[in-house]
C-alpha cells in the first residue's frame, strides 16, 4: 500500500469525536491530522527508515514509562489495576507523543539546509 503513512492521520478522527461529544480528553488526538500530508510525499528510502526509528524510540519509550508509572503508582498503596491502567495510559500517550515528535526530529534532521 503506497502512502500508507498517511493513514496515522485517521487518528485524528478520534479528536473530532472530542469536539462533536464536548470530551476535552479526546482533543489531543487532534494533533494527528498533521500526519495526512503524508499522504502526498512518496515515500523514499531514509523517509522509511527515519519513521522506523522513530517507531522503536517510540515502543521503548512506551515500555519505559508503563513500567515506571506503574511501579511508582503501586509504591505509592494504589490498587493493582489502577497502577497497571495510570502505566498503560501514560505509557500509550507518550508513545504516541514521542513518535510524532521523533519522526519531525528526523525529517528535520534529513533536510540539506537547517535554517
Amino acid at each position: 500500500m503506497k502512502r500508507r503513512y498517511g493513514l496515522l492521520g485517521l487518528l485524528s478522527l478520534i479528536g473530532v469525536l472530542g469536539l462533536v461529544s464536548g470530551n476535552r480528553a479526546y482533543l489531543p488526538f487532534l494533533a494527528w491530522a498533521v500526519f495526512f500530508r503524508y499522504l502526498f510525499v512518496e515515500a523514499d528510502e531514509m523517509f522509511t527508515v527515519n519513521l522506523g526509528r522513530a517507531a522503536a524510540w517510540a515502543f521503548y519509550l512506551q515500555l519505559a514509562a508503563t513500567t515506571g508509572v506503574t511501579l511508582l503508582a503501586a509504591g505509592r498503596g494504589q490498587p493493582p489495576e489502577t497502577a497497571l491502567l495510570r502505566g498503560i495510559g501514560a505509557g500509550f500517550g507518550l508513545a504516541l507523543m514521542g513518535f510524532a515528535l521523533l519522526a519531525a526530529w528526523f525529517e528535520w534532521r534529513e533536510r540539506p539546509c537547517h535554517d
